[in-house]
């Protein structure tokens, strides 16, 4: 009731208060012969600290701790945690009704916790779900492109053309990153499957990659024409391939030509590149590639 009779009275002053400070004279000439906006102001802010203090000291403790887990018990509908515990703060310990506050304090933390603990679970449960997601496709990837592999995978159109032999090498990389992805499940059926799809690209690679080597080397020859480069290849699975140029006259310009094939040189898994100024030079700079066998499957995304 007290909390209700003060807000009427603060709306009462405020209302006073603007009429005041738009004409003082109005408010004020039965009292003051000068009235001014300043003396509105001033009674407005005595009359208010009055409010305060007269609201306080009529106000029961029954009152003061019902309004505090009034407004305590909004907050905690909207999970404001620490402002409804800070609605309860302004309670004197040595109101004889502290008890509830102390109740209300214990129901805050008890809820938070509930509240901590059902969302830790919900993502549990949520990242739980996910990773049976990811296992599923994994899974179906791993059936699907073992058994492209069973029925046959005809690589003869990646051929002939720089760009299509990048992309078959992008699939085959592709299915390396697919086995390491399925590495990362604790599931005996994902390792088996991914041990079957290694053991299939393993076989195509060795049966591929002496091909695609040997038609870069012959599909970069007619490229390079143009540019005065001759290209040639050799070594058992042609895993050697030689540049010959007027313009390979220094270690700078070999490292300049030779950065622009590096990565497709390493990809094809050539072991030894060459550079000559002239094919009978017995003088010539030469890079060992560190690249892994034909059969052996990069685990790698």
């Amino acid at each position: 009731m007290i909390t209700i009779l003060f807000g009427i009275l603060n709306l009462v002053l405020f209302i006073a208060f603007v009429v005041g400070m738009i004409k003082p004279r109005l408010l004020l000439q039965r009292f003051d012969r000068t009235p001014s906006r300043i003396k509105v102001f001033a009674l407005y802010l005595v009359f208010s600290i009055a409010s305060g203090f007269l609201k306080t000291a009529l106000t029961s403790d029954q009152e003061i701790v019902d309004n505090a887990v009034y407004q305590a018990n909004n907050n905690l509908d909207t999970k404001a945690y620490e402002d409804a515990r800070n609605s309860l703060y302004g309670v004197e310990k040595d109101n004889k009704y502290y008890h509830i506050v102390q109740d209300m304090l214990v129901k805050i933390d008890s809820t938070e916790k509930a509240d901590s603990i059902a969302a830790y679970e919900m993502k549990i449960a949520h990242e739980k779900a996910a990773y049976e997601m990811q296992k599923a496709s994994i899974k179906a990837r791993l059936i699907d492109e073992t058994d492209s592999f069973f029925e046959g995978i005809d690589f003869s159109d990646y051929r002939g053309d720089l760009e299509l032999i990048a992309i078959e090498l992008a699939l085959i990389k592709n299915l390396s990153g697919l086995i390491q992805q399925a590495r990362k499940f604790e599931s005996d059926t994902l390792q088996q499957l991914a041990n079957t799809l290694k053991k299939k690209v393993s076989h195509t690679q060795v049966k591929e990659l002496p091909a695609l080597r040997k038609d870069y080397a012959q599909t970069l020859k007619k490229e390079l024409l143009a540019r005065n480069i001759e290209v040639s290849f050799g070594g058992k699975g042609t895993t050697t391939i030689n540049f010959t140029a007027e313009h390979f006259i220094d270690d700078q310009t070999i490292t300049t030509f030779h950065s622009e094939l590096n990565e497709i040189l390493t990809n094809l898994r050539f072991k030894r590149v060459t550079y000559r100024r002239q094919k009978k030079d017995s003088d010539y700079y030469y890079l060992t590639l560190e690249v892994p066998s034909d059969k052996e499957v990069v685990e790698e995304l």
